[in-house]
């Protein structure tokens, strides 16, 4: 079970630093009340007081994320959109400290696994089962616990239904999505606001002699907006980060590429 560290150097609008220490209080209240909340701390420049530094260690994501989901985060971030002019965020794990206390595990870092279970049913026997190539159908159903059942098939090339999804859409869809997820968590901690988000993903697939087939590529192409024209360097470095954080992305064999575009509502 790994720590998650957030090392953040924000630069504050002129004249409105004072109101940037002052929303930080509550959050700090909040954060000693917090069993997982390990280190929570503002610094400031001696250089620049527009200039901040600030530092969370939490025990795990779960921890993490029980500190954002309250109240009190909830009021300040809007807060911090407003008086943030520029951010460089940083997200990782503690390995060792002094002074604060013992970071998670350290010394000791354990490994946590996670479980996904699905179902798929075979829906393709039209009376001879599989007797022939052409004598059954590719259809079949996935589902999960608690979840609407996917109606699958396989590959037109490969005689399954157009109409529905096959394996090679769910793992570029998978890509997609894990991006996607990675890129709004990195904006959210980073003061960037998304205001919308789309991806035409496109992955390839080459066929070989021996009749073998296999992924050469996935492309994303996410089309982002953001709330303000400050934000875009920010939101265009991010996705770098959200490709190494997507569990799917550092699973698979073959290159996964990002074409990303930021545009602003304004």
């Amino acid at each position: 079970m790994s720590s998650v560290a957030i090392v953040a150097r924000v630069t504050i609008k002129e004249g409105r630093a004072d109101e940037y220490v002052a929303a930080f209080a509550p959050l700090l209240e909040q954060a000693q009340k917090e069993p997982g909340t390990v280190i929570y701390a503002v610094n400031r420049s001696k250089d620049d007081p527009h200039v901040f530094w600030t530092t969370e260690v939490y025990a795990d994501e779960a921890a993490f994320a029980a500190h954002r989901s309250t109240e009190v985060h909830a009021t300040a971030a809007p807060v911090f959109t407003d008086l943030i002019v520029a951010a460089d965020v940083t997200i990782g794990e503690t390995l060792m400290a002094k002074g604060l206390g013992e970071p998670p595990h350290v010394g000791n870092q354990r490994s946590r696994s996670h479980r996904y279970r699905v179902s798929v049913a075979w829906t393709g026997n039209h009376g001879s089962g599989t007797s022939g190539y052409q004598a059954y159908s590719r259809d079949h159903e996935v589902s999960a616990d608690g979840r609407p059942g996917i109606a699958a098939s396989s590959d037109p090339l490969f005689r399954g239904d157009p109409a529905r999804w096959n394996p090679e859409l769910e793992l570029v869809a998978a890509l997609s999505q894990c991006h996607m997820l990675w890129y709004l968590h990195l904006c959210a901690v980073a003061g960037v606001v998304v205001v919308s988000y789309t991806d035409d993903a496109d992955g390839t697939m080459t066929e070989t002699t021996d009749g073998g087939v296999y992924f050469t590529e996935v492309v994303l192409r996410p089309r982002v907006e953001v709330a303000l024209a400050e934000m875009t360097e920010t939101a265009t470095s991010l996705h770098k980060q959200a490709h190494t954080k997507c569990f799917i992305a550092n699973s698979v064999n073959f290159p996964v590429r990002h074409e990303p575009v930021i545009t602003t509502a304004q």
